[in-house]
């Protein structure tokens, strides 16, 4: 049976923790910051609470990072890599069209992978 870990703060060091506590993979959600970036985030608002202040998607890259230390999923990859886990990707969307375009930023992301 696969172990999966799994946290809502999408961080770094629980890639770190996941790999130490014996998991195979880890479970993230991505999301696409204004200027077209995937970026590492399980909620859709940074603050942490529904409608509070901007949305991820009304965030520039450096600002979610600046701001609240939301990686870019490049950054997350890379680390993942050298961890040797599997990775589950939630794709948020907000519609069909944004949906396939998100996926498709994602997969340029993920061809850095061997």
């Amino acid at each position: 049976m696969t172990r999966c870990y799994y946290h809502k703060a999408n961080n770094l060091e629980l890639l770190r923790h996941a790999a130490r506590s014996g998991a195979e993979g880890v479970e993230i959600d991505v999301h696409v910051s204004s200027d077209g970036i995937p970026v590492v985030t399980h909620d859709e608002y940074p603050s942490g609470q529904h409608r509070v202040g901007p949305a991820v998607h009304g965030l520039t890259a450096g600002q979610l990072f600046a701001q609240y230390n939301i990686i870019t999923l490049r950054t997350y990859l890379s680390q993942l890599k050298e961890s040797g886990l599997n990775i589950f990707i939630d794709i948020k969307t907000q519609g069909p069209l944004l949906g396939f375009l998100r996926a498709s930023l994602i997969a340029a992301e993920l061809s850095l992978l061997p």
